[in-house]
């Protein structure tokens, strides 16, 4: 997977910023062209925090958390997924709720993460787990 443009830069002198933003892009296009869902919001914000994407297929609203990691394969691969806490968790669960509060009848509503680990330039692994809750392991 095309990690997307970052010039000559080596992916070890990327700001956490930039490597969230990589991360947020590879995910919002894999959720479009992989799950055939629209993107309808990207770094949604309200007083309970950020979604990072959020896409629809026409009868759900998919909240998607991005954890994005760099590995130089110098040591152990950090999984991304694991900063997805029981307090992150939680605090979606105040997201989601706060987000459907514009509609008169909400859809369906899940929360799913998407772990990104990009490993060398233009290149990167996702792995996506579909309606997390809190009784799952990540």
């Amino acid at each position: 997977m095309n990690a997307c443009e970052m010039g000559d830069r080596p992916i070890g002198e990327l700001t956490p910023h930039e490597v969230g933003a990589i991360g947020e892009q590879i995910a919002a296009t894999f959720v479009e062209r992989t799950l055939g869902f629209k993107v309808i919001e990207r770094n949604w914000h309200s007083a309970y925090g950020e979604a990072d994407v959020i896409a629809t297929d026409d009868s759900t609203l998919y909240f998607v958390e991005v954890k994005t990691r760099v590995w130089s394969g110098e040591r152990e691969l950090i999984y991304p997924e694991i900063a997805v806490d029981e307090a992150k968790l939680k605090r979606y669960e105040n997201i989601i709720a706060a987000y459907l509060q514009r509609y008169v009848n909400p859809p369906r509503a899940q929360f799913d993460v998407a772990a990104v680990v990009i490993d060398r330039p233009h290149h990167a692994a996702l792995h996506y787990k579909p309606n997390v809750s809190l009784r799952d392991e990540l």
